[in-house]
């Protein structure tokens, strides 16, 4: 049961939002993918809780939650894996992604915080390292909010809308999300409208 700073209504439904992705990708058969969705959710309650919109009990039992949900994915595929071949869905995922790139931003504009999907492709050129950074108008780095090597695959990301290491919610304006895989570089607008 939730403590008594509930989560705002907006709030609430951004969280179901990231579950129902997690559900709908399980449906389809696609197990990285729900547990990438699963992660963009752990992001953002965590998120919520640095930003003091969600106990940190609250976020607990969430996050717990979440990593059950993870390792019951993790073990699920790890069964498919041993006991059949992979679906051709699964197999042909990361081999249907021809270039490294910024997918899908919602919701787009926003009140508290936004999904970055994206996809990286096998590439020699990027060799997986993917940067996203969102930056102000001004071109002021607001939060570096990847930077990491990755496989293959479809990713999601969230950010809260906030400066980075806990800085606060930044202002309602116009903001730039930047995405770096090697020599791939995209820019997209994004308006957050609190």
């Amino acid at each position: 049961m939730m403590g008594r700073k509930a989560i705002q209504n907006s709030l609430g439904n951004m969280l179901i939002i990231k579950l129902n992705d997690a559900i709908a990708n399980i449906d389809k058969g696609k197990t990285k993918t729900a547990i990438n969705s699963m992660n963009a959710f752990i992001g953002k309650v965590t998120d919520l809780k640095s930003g003091g919109k969600v106990t940190a009990a609250d976020a607990k039992v969430l996050i717990d939650a979440a990593n059950a949900i993870i390792a019951k994915l993790q073990s699920t595929k790890s069964d498919l894996a041993e006991s059949s071949p992979v679906d051709g869905e699964q197999t042909n995922l990361s081999d249907s992604i021809t270039e490294s790139k910024l997918g899908i931003i919602y919701p787009n504009p926003t009140t508290e915080g936004i999904t970055i999907n994206y996809e990286v492709a096998t590439d020699e050129l990027n060799g997986g390292m993917i940067s996203i950074q969102v930056y102000d108008l001004s071109g002021r780095l607001i939060s570096n909010l990847v930077n990491r090597n990755h496989e293959p695959g479809c990713y999601s990301v969230s950010w809260g809308g906030s400066y980075e290491n806990g800085g606060g919610p930044v202002p309602r304006g116009i903001y730039y999300i930047r995405f770096t895989a090697g020599s791939v570089k995209e820019v997209k607008q994004i308006m957050l409208v609190r």
